[in-house]
Order: structure tokens, then sequence, then C-alpha cells
């Protein structure tokens, strides 16, 4: 009796030390990895420190705010925007390349 005691602990603890192994499988706990963090830098033109970091959940969603912020005229009151993935340089434009200098230049005329 006191042999199928001993088995029945043994076997209750290797039981429980397999359940707590399994217990939190993998889990970043909502956390993102700092190597998937995407952000866009803008630097603006204005001077007055508008410049700043936004945090996007996809490149895609960062490069759709750019062609937004084009459209709504980036390459007149920007100097540069920048997205990165963990830090790193993955896309950017610069505003003061001779190709948005003079496509602002148009801008400013009547045609």
């Amino acid at each position: 009796m006191e042999k199928l005691k001993g088995v029945a602990i043994a076997i209750l603890l290797w039981a429980s030390l397999i359940a707590s192994s399994n217990a939190a499988p993998n889990s970043n706990y909502g956390f993102t990895p700092a190597s998937q963090i995407i952000t866009m830098d803008v630097v603006k033109e204005d001077g007055y420190g508008t410049s700043g970091t936004w945090l996007c959940e996809s490149l895609r969603a960062c490069y759709m705010r750019v062609l937004e912020a084009e459209w709504r005229g980036a390459h007149i009151y920007c100097r540069t925007i920048t997205l990165k993935r963990g830090g790193i340089v993955v896309w950017s434009r610069d505003y003061s390349d001779p190709y948005w200098v003079a496509r602002q230049n148009l801008a400013g005329k009547k045609i």
C-alpha cells in the first residue's frame, strides 16, 4: 500500500511538472518584439517642433499614411519622411531632392 502511495505521488508530481511547463506556451503577453516595431519619422519644414514619430501597425499602413500626406501637400510642408522597422530604415523620402523641389515649384504656378 505504501508503494502505491509513493507511485501515485511520483505520477502526480510528474503530471504537475508537465502541466506547468505547458501553462504559458510562448506567449508574448501583448508586447511586440523590438524587431517588429514599425515607425514613421516625419521632419517638418516649419521649425516649430511639430516633427515627430508615429507608430504604425504595418509597413503598408505607414506607406498609406505617407501617400495621404503627399496628397495633402507633404512635399511642401515636410523635409523628410522615414519608415523604420526595428530601428532600421526600410523606406525614406527626402523632399529637398531636386524632383520634389521641381514639383513644389510647379505647385506654386498656375497652369
